[in-house]
């Protein structure tokens, strides 16, 4: 397999857009962009357009009409932000499945580590 910077740079150079220069998974569509890390980190993402960009699991609103965002995240972890006005964050976590750790708003349970 390929390493990550290679295929970054690949796409780079065809003109793909990268939301992140970091080694982590990223899932992206129009409305979503989710992140889960393999190392803790500050991580800055680029968006493909101004947008309202609003934190899935807290309703949190990370900045109006940005084109990129920057966010400290855990060791193995995923976060998840809507691109769009704070009142959807509710409706994005009922579509997506996802409920809202209530012992920690900014973050969803830790899945145990696989070895």
């Amino acid at each position: 397999m390929a390493p990550a910077d290679l295929l970054r740079g690949i796409a780079r150079r065809a003109g793909c857009h990268l939301f992140s220069d970091s080694d982590d998974i990223i899932y992206a569509n129009r409305s979503f962009l989710a992140i889960h890390t393999g190392t803790a980190g500050k991580r800055t993402f680029h968006l493909r357009r101004k947008a309202d960009v609003v934190d899935v699991f807290s309703g949190k609103t990370a900045g109006e009409g940005i084109t990129g965002f920057n966010e400290t995240i855990d060791i193995i972890h995923t976060e998840g932000v809507r691109f769009g006005a704070p009142s959807s964050a509710p409706q994005a976590r009922k579509a997506f499945g996802l409920q809202l750790d209530t012992r920690s708003p900014r973050r969803c349970p830790r899945p145990a580590p696989c070895f």
